[in-house]
């Protein structure tokens, strides 16, 4: 073994160790072989920008200060510490690899105005749904110090009871999909990720029901290559993305974490749809939402942000994603931008870049329902880049068997997408506010009721699967079942459909800044 095992806590047991040291026995990615591999460089990262030098320039110019003063030196949150992971691999060295990523995080539960997320989720209350996600409704009233200190020892008290570790490969449906990282509420979702046979399930069935803990899985893959960073000539920008990208990876698991220990219904149902825009019940999602404005995916070495152009029911044919530049990601490092954290994030200065706030770098996809995606193209720095995915050069227009040419000037080209975007968003919207119609008389008659649910079955949104109706006793009329003790029905229904449809907040939706 490439080191001398360790565990988060004693309370993990004997069983689960001995499932952990077959796994790393039998698992050829953990062999000292490959540690060595990586350490030494003999395997090779792949390219982390093109070769294109007019490509590259507007992601990888570096404006970060050399004065180590003016970057972040803060003490590593208990749950980052290398002693809260469960691993075979060399801790001190862990934690030298990983240590910026380690902080990065650290500053995300620790500053006041980073923790509203976590805080809302801690003290909102769960609107009961019979089928599907549930829906969090805030608390009223302002965040207070108590609160933020209640969240602030909540989320100490996680280290040793919530522990990380890595894995190869981590599965996440039965399809055989790879994940970057996941949270693990159950001991049946450890024995999937440790890729455990039939007979270890059958084994430790009275363990797997009685086991309740968590635990933040990240693929291996991680680790390696940011040791390979550490050794290696790297630039510190690209390892500062590829910090940055772990960092988000922990808070978006330490999301999902977080909201199943708050709310522990969500461990057996699923998710949760946390914030009004949400548009999904995704928890990570969520998190990245409120801090970014966007979520934050790719690769460790290139970035992308996605600004959520869906709307509830309907998504868009045309997506548009933006290539993160490093001099974004920096300012993330820099004391400064967490001394002034709240007011920055507040006046939205932190916000990822976006197609509505920057038109330098950008990668968008064209949808067609019966070719899937017909075109892609990047645009950056000023290089327009087509890669299409189909024989022909045109698109499927708005309305079926027309066809639009995309235009060659990059900037004609990108009126023309944010104006399809446009026109896309704005059936999606008519079609949601007929479904918050719907929704808002759903007790009106029978045929009304089948209407809805033909209307929802089209859409194709679990979300709005969650709204189930039945017949009260002596009744033929179907009422829904949302809160059946709330004074007014119709006002319950009407709240509900606000979350759906994602409309301008109310009194009684959340808001970040009040």
């Amino acid at each position: 073994m490439p080191g001398h095992p360790s565990y988060a806590s004693t309370h993990w047991g004997p069983k689960l160790r001995g499932l952990f040291e077959k796994y790393w026995d039998a698992d050829p990615a953990f062999s000292p072989f490959k540690l060595d591999e990586y350490r030494q460089g003999w395997l090779k990262v792949q390219s982390i920008y093109p070769s294109s030098q007019s490509y590259a320039d507007p992601l990888i110019e570096d404006n970060f200060p050399s004065d180590p003063a003016a970057v972040i030196h803060n003490e590593i949150h208990p749950l980052f510490q290398p002693a809260n992971f469960i691993t075979n691999l060399p801790l001190g060295e862990v934690r030298d690899v990983l240590q910026p990523a380690f902080q990065l995080a650290s500053c995300f539960i620790s500053d006041d105005r980073a923790l509203e997320w976590f805080v809302h989720v801690r003290y909102a209350t769960m609107l009961p749904v019979q089928a599907g996600p549930g829906i969090l409704i805030r608390r009223a009233g302002p965040i207070t110090s108590h609160m933020l200190g209640s969240v602030k020892k909540g989320l100490l008290g996680l280290a040793g009871r919530v522990p990380i570790t890595f894995a190869s490969r981590i599965l996440v449906d039965k399809k055989g999909h790879d994940a970057s990282a996941a949270a693990c509420h159950n001991f049946y979702q450890i024995l999937r990720i440790l890729k455990a046979p039939r007979s270890e399930y059958l084994k430790n069935s009275a363990v797997c029901n009685n086991y309740r803990r968590s635990m933040i899985v990240l693929r291996l893959d991680f680790f390696y290559q940011a040791l390979q960073h550490h050794h290696c000539a790297t630039t510190p920008a690209q390892k500062r993305c590829f910090q940055f990208f772990l960092a988000i990876l922990l808070l978006h698991e330490l999301a999902h974490t977080w909201l199943g220990i708050c709310h522990p219904s969500i461990k057996t149902k699923g998710d949760a749809i946390v914030h009004a825009t949400d548009c999904f019940p995704e928890a990570g999602f969520s998190w990245e939402k409120f801090m970014f404005d966007a979520r934050i995916f790719g690769s460790p070495f290139r970035l992308l942000a996605a600004n959520t152009f869906q709307s509830e029911f309907c998504a868009p044919r045309h997506k548009m994603s933006v290539y993160i530049p490093v001099s974004w990601v920096n300012q993330w490092f820099l004391r400064e931008t967490w001394q002034n954290f709240a007011k920055l994030h507040s006046d939205g200065k932190l916000y990822a870049p976006s197609a509505d706030r920057q038109v330098d770098n950008f990668i968008t996809c064209r949808y067609c329902a019966t070719f899937g995606e017909v075109f892609s193209h990047d645009y950056v720095g000023g290089m327009l880049v087509s890669k299409p995915c189909c024989h022909s050069k045109s698109c499927g227009g708005l309305e079926p068997g027309t066809t639009k040419r995309w235009p060659e000037d990059p900037v004609q080209f990108r009126a023309l997408l944010l104006k399809l975007i446009d026109e896309d968003i704005a059936v999606a919207k008519r079609r949601d506010q007929d479904i918050t119609k719907a929704i808002r008389n759903l007790a009106s008659s029978k045929d009304h009721y089948d209407k809805i649910v033909r209307r929802m079955n089209r859409a194709e949104v679990p979300r709005a699967k969650g709204l189930v109706l039945k017949k009260e006793k002596g009744s033929s009329v179907p009422v829904p079942l949302v809160q059946q003790k709330a004074s007014s029905m119709l006002d319950r229904v009407q709240n509900w459909g606000r979350y759906v449809v994602g409309c301008a907040p109310g009194p009684d939706v959340w808001d970040f800044d009040h």
